[in-house]
């Protein structure tokens, strides 16, 4: 039997000052498609960057084709290795610096392919890959792209031997713009599941943020009178999503790894870094796993960062 409820991709479950996002549903699926029992799926991009590098003696396989080594850094991914494609041998040679400045140089290269300009006034660099990837798919998600980092920072001023600081501090750009990075696990939740909602009002907003109340008590209604609506495979999707969301939400709420520093002290590095990284990784396999957005670019720290790794020994 054919379905007779579809629904838009873009739709939401609404509340008091509140929307939430919903997964990828069959209703929201051309008929044809879903009855086919699905399709190849959207394919999604994730851009990782790691400031201090790779020790590439531990990434690189050995050897090329089906069934390659997995070195000690992929040793971790072996359940997936039929899936992974290591790619070696490439060489962003426009992103070298002339001379001093590695740091912002390749940071900012790093996924546009561009020898930008060494000053701290005039900036100039190309649109990197993961804008260009969003400006083919961004419109088929809520959220165009995301872009998360550890360490956060303003673009003005010098950070890295004459270099400006939206060298360092950026890996996403549109030409000549640097897109700011999220920095916030709450923050980046907040964007991709609640939404910004400019008909709430201030009392609305500081209630639930007072009461901590979440995001979902605010749309049962609404999600009650979307389930009646589903089918089967849908209303378990539905409430395995709702169920995920909230396990997220109260993780965020409680541990959130950028908390105010005290007045009048030093400010230090915002919460441990692994918490911080573990709950953003949360987050980005959320995103990509409801399909709230299916470009992040994430950057494990900024270049040049005097941050230091303790943990490792």
């Amino acid at each position: 039997m054919g379905r007779t409820f579809s629904l838009s991709r873009r739709a939401f479950l609404g509340g008091a000052g509140v929307m939430v996002s919903l997964p990828l549903l069959e209703a929201m699926l051309p008929t044809r498609q879903a009855e086919a029992g699905g399709s190849a799926g959207p394919k999604y991009l994730l851009a990782w960057y790691v400031p201090n590098g790779i020790h590439m003696a531990g990434w690189t396989p050995p050897d090329t084709g089906p069934g390659f080594t997995l070195t000690p850094i992929l040793q971790p991914l072996a359940a997936l290795q039929s899936e992974i494609l290591v790619i070696s041998g490439l060489d962003n040679a426009p992103s070298e610096s002339e001379g001093p400045g590695d740091h912002a140089s390749g940071t900012s290269g790093f996924l546009t392919c561009t020898h930008v300009t060494k000053s701290e006034s005039t900036i100039t660099n190309g649109t990197s890959m993961d804008q260009v990837y969003a400006e083919h798919i961004g419109d088929q998600t809520v959220v165009p792209s995301l872009q998360l980092g550890i360490e956060g920072g303003g673009n003005s001023g010098g950070c890295d031997s004459g270099y400006s600081c939206a060298y360092s501090r950026n890996i996403s750009w549109v030409g000549n713009t640097p897109l700011s990075k999220l920095t916030s696990p709450s923050t980046a939740f907040e964007l991709l599941f609640a939404g910004f909602d400019p008909g709430a009002t201030a009392q609305e907003l500081a209630q639930r943020k007072t009461n901590r109340l979440s995001v979902l008590d605010y749309t049962m209604d609404d999600a009650a009178a979307l389930r009646a609506k589903l089918g089967t495979s849908d209303r378990v999707k539905l409430d395995e999503y709702l169920d995920s969301v909230r396990d997220l939400e109260i993780k965020v709420e409680t541990d959130d790894a950028v908390p105010q520093c005290d007045p009048g002290t030093i400010p230090g590095d915002p919460g441990d870094i692994t918490d911080h990284v573990r709950l953003m990784c949360d987050v980005m396999v959320k995103a990509f796993e409801c399909d709230r957005t299916r470009v992040i670019s994430f950057m494990l720290g900024n270049a040049g960062s005097n941050r230091s790794y303790g943990f490792l020994g």
